[in-house]
């Protein structure tokens, strides 16, 4: 299914898998991909890495791994991350080592990236082309949350548009 998934963008969906598991949710959620963008685009791989793996994760280990520059300012990225930890239902944690299902938005999702790197003509699916399928859907509440941040589908799409991929 991530064939043509970036590095960055598996990245993403790691992340996602990682807080979806720490919150205790049955089905991975649009939510949960909101966050694992959030946290890649702002090099906070290392503090996913080392909440699933224990300080042997360490925050440089995959910080460096493919440097970028951020989408999002720290501000923003921090305002989003705080709305969304509200929006999502938390649980009892489940073990990175139990595979988790995915929920039907997320799948849709997935579907509408894979179709916009298509009709983009891209090689791989980047962080910001998930987020782009995530504001097509305008009738999600994650979308009204980057709305109101400003974030908008015609500035994802021009910086997806804009960079070589």
């Amino acid at each position: 299914m991530f064939e043509s998934f970036s590095i960055r963008a598996r990245h993403v969906v790691f992340a996602a898998r990682a807080k979806g598991g720490e919150r205790g949710t049955d089905a991975l959620g649009v939510g949960d991909l909101v966050i694992g963008i959030l946290l890649e685009d702002q090099n906070r791989m290392g503090t996913v890495l080392s909440g699933v793996f224990g300080a042997e994760g360490g925050e440089d280990s995959v910080q460096m791994f493919e440097p970028h520059a951020a989408f999002f300012t720290a501000e923003s990225a921090s305002d989003l991350l705080v709305g969304i930890e509200g929006l999502l239902s938390h649980s009892s944690p489940i073990p990175p080592s139990e595979d988790m299902s995915v929920s039907t938005d997320l799948s849709r999702v997935f579907e509408l990236t894979e179709k916009l790197r298509n009709d983009l003509h891209h090689s791989q699916v980047q962080p910001l082309h998930l987020l782009a399928a995530i504001l097509e859907d305008n009738s999600n509440q994650f979308a009204d949350l980057f709305g109101r941040a400003g974030i908008t589908k015609d500035a994802v799409f021009a910086a997806l548009k804009g960079k070589p991929q």
